[in-house]
């Protein structure tokens, strides 16, 4: 499994990449938390999986805020910095 930051990940099971992100879920039953994996998506690349995610993020972004195309571009860019800085080993 790989890191990509402290909610998001990168799983196979052999024949594909599965982008995840850790989530608290609540059982029904007993009311105890624990942790499940939400927003999972299937990828033939790790490269396609990071790029998933950027566009998840980006998309996220934009439907909680409104701002102009040149804010857009400006965050859409830090969104991207913050994956390729996680890949070459800093923390985010």
């Amino acid at each position: 499994m790989i890191r990509i930051n402290k909610s998001w990940f990168i799983d196979s099971d052999g024949r594909q990449y599965i982008l995840f992100k850790k989530v608290k879920r609540t059982n029904k039953n007993t009311g105890e938390e624990y942790e499940g994996q939400g927003n999972m998506s299937y990828h033939a690349t790790v490269s396609d999986a990071l790029t998933c995610l950027v566009r998840t993020l980006q998309k996220k972004l934009t439907s909680k805020n409104e701002m102009s195309l040149r804010e857009a571009i400006v965050e859409f860019e830090k969104i991207e910095k913050v994956v390729i800085e996680s890949a070459n080993g800093k923390k985010i």
